[in-house]
């Protein structure tokens, strides 16, 4: 087949979500465009000129790859950010190098348009080093066993209101990342459509106040059958918060086991966890990868991936 790689059409969206519900095998989902949709549709962010896409020849898309705009802190420095991610190739069309043709062509796109560094959270690892991504030494972790921490009296727990709070988490989100290092600097428009209403909505957002002041927020799933806790994202003020929120997870929904992924060792949440874990499982992360664009950041230095914070997949 004639392969060129360009630009999305208006008018092939709808070809696009078929394609990754076929190549992501989501045969579960009974409408294609309602779980892909809001990718596209949901991120104020998002350019049609960064949904790549090869076209087979007399038929539809063959294979794709999404650059999701983003602004990212490092060290302290805001960077645009190219986010790779919905990289689909059609079960029909596999084994053609459609793949590597779209990531060479997105990374010639990012250079052009002056992004900074490109991420991405997924495998195959070897398809991405061979076209110039390489891992960070970023964890993912299994906390079992936890012991019930001292919290520090006056403090509460209770769900967010986002209709009235959702200033107090933007604030608080946007001082927490300028510690860390690939966090999103999230507008309020981002935090509206795409985190909130699209990312998690099915999770809950809870606070952890003294008297009317946020001192800390945390987006957790909870998986019932196994009794575990996935906390995708926590941030705080104050260390003192953490025991708050875990002690309020264990009470709520009587879990001993809470699961964290995509961070460096210096993580103040994962410090916390290790201190009332009775077990703790650490894992690399093998797909958590980065790639230089148009900057000088030492990307593979232990000072560098120590200050690594990864809001798992909710970023794009």
């Amino acid at each position: 087949m004639a392969v060129t790689v360009r630009a999305v059409h208006p008018s092939e969206f709808e070809q696009l979500y078929d394609l990754l519900w076929r190549s992501f095998e989501r045969h579960y989902l009974r409408d294609a465009r309602d779980y892909f949709s809001p990718f596209y549709e949901k991120d104020p962010f998002m350019d049609e000129e960064l949904v790549r896409v090869v076209r087979a020849d007399g038929g539809g898309l063959a294979a794709s790859v999404t650059i999701f705009d983003r602004t990212v802190l490092i060290e302290g420095r805001p960077v645009r950010m190219g986010g790779i991610g919905n990289v689909a190739t059609h079960p029909e069309h596999r084994g053609k190098g459609l793949a590597g043709l779209l990531l060479d062509d997105c990374v010639e796109l990012m250079k052009k348009k002056g992004f900074g560094v490109s991420l991405l959270f997924a495998g195959p690892v070897p398809l991405y080093e061979k076209h110039g991504w390489m891992s960070l030494d970023a964890f993912s972790w299994d906390f079992s066993g936890l012991k019930p921490p001292a919290v520090e009296r006056g403090l509460s727990v209770r769900p967010v209101s986002w209709s009235s709070e959702r200033l107090e988490v933007y604030n608080l989100h946007k001082g927490f990342i300028q510690r860390h290092n690939f966090p999103t600097d999230r507008n309020m428009a981002y935090w509206n459509n795409y985190v909130w209403e699209f990312k998690d909505r099915h999770c809950d957002l809870i606070g952890v106040f003294r008297s009317d002041e946020l001192l800390a927020y945390a987006i957790v799933d909870h998986d019932w059958k196994e009794s575990s806790t996935w906390l995708k994202e926590l941030c705080c003020t104050t260390g003192d918060a953490i025991p708050a929120v875990v002690d309020h997870l264990m009470k709520k929904y009587g879990t001993r086991r809470i699961r964290f992924s995509g961070s460096g060792r210096d993580n103040p949440v994962v410090v916390f966890l290790k201190s009332v874990a009775g077990e703790t499982a650490e894992e690399p992360q093998k797909g958590f990868m980065a790639r230089n664009i148009n900057s000088d950041f030492d990307m593979g230095s232990a000072r560098f991936c120590g200050k690594l914070l990864h809001f798992s997949g909710d970023d794009f």
